[in-house]
This record gives structure tokens, sequence and C-alpha cells, in this order.
């Protein structure tokens, strides 16, 4: 093994390369919290995008951004992040770029306006394109040669970071507004598959419908839908690795109306059907 490659294997967290060069890397990474305690990963010696794929977890303090399958989430070189539990565990998927690439993509897109660690600590929603394109390099990161991963990888990281560097800023939320809204959170993530209309979900922190949809998309910048949505997909995508799993046992069991709901929905979000993930996840 090369001493720049790093696998994890530890008491908390699982991290596996499913390719590694020195310039890049791509693999898969679990977690599992051991309770409410804030986890402290180690600082990295490279730029690292997670795409989660299933769980959420919260970075930072009590007012700490929300991470689940919806975003991804950047780390810059050195950068030790406080990681506090939201559902029991999460995991998903991993691309590592040695400092060198990093820089240049962050020129690519920024010019010389941004340094790469400050286009490196932040957050973005990550639509289709972005995602196919992580879970396509995904796939094919055992198969393809060095200069193919590289090219491919490089475009992953350009898109993550063109997507975050257009996150829109929004007005700073109150304290309360913020305890509420991961209240909320809290209880989708606790149970994705139950039903969650927002008059019950408003009534349980002391608002009215319009108060929640209102403040839910000021702190998170996602409907309650989309977020609710973003939860059942990532536990969909956990449990699509067990072949023996049936789609449409799985659709009515995440509170999907129908199979063909549950797939235009994934395919909406991930940009292929379940069926076309379960033969990627075979893979990794």
């Amino acid at each position: 093994m090369h001493p720049d490659q790093r696998v994890v294997r530890g008491p908390y967290e699982f991290a596996d390369p499913l390719r590694w060069t020195p310039p890049l890397a791509v693999g898969v990474y679990r977690v599992r919290f051991p309770g409410p305690t804030p986890v402290f990963d180690e600082p990295s010696a490279d730029y690292v995008v997670n795409l989660p794929t299933y769980g959420v977890y919260q970075l930072g303090g009590p007012r700490g951004a929300l991470v689940d399958a919806g975003r991804v989430a950047l780390f810059a070189r050195g950068v030790d992040a406080p990681i506090r539990q939201v559902s029991p565990r999460h995991g998903g998927l991993y691309l590592r770029v040695r400092p060198d690439v990093a820089a240049e993509v962050t020129a690519a897109v920024f010019g010389d306006r941004v340094a790469p660690r400050a286009a490196w600590s932040r957050l973005a929603a990550v639509g289709p394109r972005a995602r196919s394109l992580f879970l396509g390099l995904c796939e094919a990161a055992r198969d393809l040669d060095e200069d193919a991963l590289f090219e491919r990888g490089v475009e992953v990281a350009e898109a993550v970071v063109r997507a975050a560097s257009e996150e829109r800023a929004q007005e700073e939320p109150s304290s309360s507004m913020v305890e509420r809204v991961y209240a909320v959170r809290a209880q989708l993530a606790a149970d994705p598959g139950a039903s969650a209309p927002l008059d019950e979900l408003a009534a349980s922190v002391g608002w009215s419908r319009f108060q929640l949809a209102r403040a839910f998309r000021a702190v998170t910048g996602q409907t309650v839908h989309d977020a609710h949505d973003a939860l059942r997909l990532g536990v969909a995508l956990d449990r699509l690795r067990d072949p023996t799993v049936d789609l449409a046992d799985l659709a009515y069991a995440l509170g999907y109306s129908s199979h063909s709901h549950f797939t235009a929905s994934f395919r909406r979000r991930f940009g292929r059907a379940p069926s076309a993930w379960r033969r990627a996840a075979a893979r990794f």
C-alpha cells in the first residue's frame, strides 16, 4: 500500500477506496455513531467531496448544517469538523483529490477570486447531472485506466464545486427557528417511511403550516417534501444493496403510493432507475 493511501476501519467509521491513485481516489464510507457526543473526523491530507447515499448528520455546532442524500459536503485540507448524530448511521461515496488538483479545479471555477480552502469548505445541493457523474465514476472506477480516472474525477470535482459556488446566500435565521426546523428534520429522519403531513409536523413545534414551510426552506434551502423525499430515497439506496429486497415492497415500505411513483422519484433525484443503481451498487 502506498504510504499516502488512507483506509479507515475504526470504531465509528469505515472508509475504503474503490480505486486509489496519487492524484485522486474514490471510495465508500460508512459511519455509525456511538451516541450524541460529537465525533471529530481527523483532518484530511487531501480535499474531499462526500456524497451521502443514506442517513443524516450535522456539521459544526448546534446550528450547523444538516447533510443528507440531497446534498454534498466538501472538506478542505487540514479541516476537522465535528459531526453530530441525527440518524444512527450514515454513509455514501467519497472523492479525494490532491491539493494541487483541488487548486486547479478551484481556479477553473473561480479564477483567482477564491482560495481552495474557502471553495472546499461548504455544502451544496447536488442535481441529477452531478450525482450521475459521481455514481458513474464510482461504478466504473476499477475498470478505468489512471488517465481516464483522473479526467472523470476532475469532471466530478468541478461539477460539485461549481454547484457549491452557485448556492444562494440566505438571511441568517434566528436560533429559535433553527432549533424548530431541526426538530422537524429529526422527526423525518427517525422514520423516513412514515407519513409526514405538514400540519402535524408544524403543530409539533408550535407553528402553522405556512410558518413551517417558510422557515424550513429558509434554514435548509429545501422544502419539507423534498427533504422527506431525500431521506426516503437515501434509505432506498442503502436497502437496494440487498439483492433480495423487492422493489415494490420497498416502495410501499417507504410510503410511496406505487412502484412507478417510487421509480420516478428515484430517477429524478439520482438520474437512474432503482434497478440500475442496484446493478451499480453490486460493484462497490
